[in-house]
This record gives structure tokens, C-alpha cells and sequence, in this order.
């Protein structure tokens, strides 16, 4: 309750609120082990869910391996073709231009958040984030997250619609 009430009134009176900042970062965390100790339950049988567990951890183990592998590897392959670009001779234009030439720079911390964002969600980044020190990315996280969320649903929903 008090987070949002402090998200309206923050933008126009930050000092009247500053009191109310330690107890609004504790009631945050407090509702974010909720949410990461309920996320994914879908009650039933715990026997059954047991007894599925290990395909399931498997497939989702190789599904978060290729995701890293490969957000982690394009960052790594940007990274090496701006440093090659960026060596002497530098061609000005051509194929140097056309792949890196406006691309950003992509850290290693953006790549973590982002995939964080992605398979886990807005409050994972934002903990990944907070929990490294990364406090810039904090936002973007929780932005991309929610993002993530909103485009997803409809198209769960529609691919479910379609499957049926």
C-alpha cells in the first residue's frame, strides 16, 4: 500500500515522503519473497509435482542454458566486432559500419539484467540488479520485464486459443 501512495506523490514532494522510504523499501522486499515463494504454484497433489520434477528441471535447465548461451554469446560477438572495427586500418564505411556502427555497447551487467528480465521476470532483474550493485539498471529491469509480460500474455492466450 505505501509503495504506490509513494510512486503518485514521490515526482512532487520527495522530502515530505522520505520517512516513509525505509519502511516502503522493507514492505518491497517483504512482497517480493511472497511473490518469489508462491510464483509458478499451482497447488495440487505434491507427490505428483515431485514425481515430474526431473523432466521438468531438465528441460528447464537446457531452455535457460540456451538462452544464456546464446544472449551471452551475441554480446561476446558484438563485442569482438567492435574491437576489430575499431582497429587500424579503420575502413571508413562498408561492412564494419553496416554491423557495429550504431550498435551499443552492450556490458556485461546489461546482458545479465536483460536476460534476467526475460526468463525471470521484472521482480528477478530487479533483485539480480539491486543484488550486484548494478543500481542504473534497476529500471530498465523492471521496464523490460514488464514489457516482456505484456507482449507475452496476449500471445500465450492467442497460441492457446489456436491450440485448442
Amino acid at each position: 500500500r505505501a509503495r504506490p501512495v509513494r510512486q503518485f506523490a514521490a515526482p512532487p514532494s520527495p522530502a515530505a515522503l522520505a520517512p516513509l522510504t525505509a519502511a516502503a523499501e522493507k514492505l518491497g522486499t517483504l512482497a517480493l519473497y511472497l511473490f518469489f515463494a508462491t510464483a509458478g504454484w499451482v497447488g495440487g497433489d505434491f507427490s505428483t509435482i515431485l514425481g515430474g520434477a526431473p523432466l521438468l528441471l531438465a528441460f528447464l535447465l537446457l531452455l535457460y542454458l540456451v538462452h544464456l548461451s546464446v544472449v551471452l554469446g551475441l554480446g561476446a560477438l558484438l563485442r569482438a566486432a567492435r574491437r576489430a572495427c575499431a582497429a587500424p586500418p579503420k575502413a571508413e564505411g562498408g561492412v564494419c559500419d553496416a554491423l557495429v556502427g550504431g550498435a551499443p555497447e552492450l556490458p556485461l551487467s546489461l546482458l545479465l539484467t536483460a536476460s534476467n528480465a526475460n526468463i525471470g521476470g521484472p521482480a528477478t532483474a530487479c533483485a539480480l540488479a539491486v543484488g550486484c550493485g548494478w543500481e542504473g539498471l534497476k529500471t530498465p529491469a523492471l521496464l523490460v520485464g514488464n514489457l516482456g509480460y505484456a507482449v507475452a500474455t496476449p500471445l500465450a492466450i492467442l497460441m492457446f486459443r489456436c491450440l485448442r
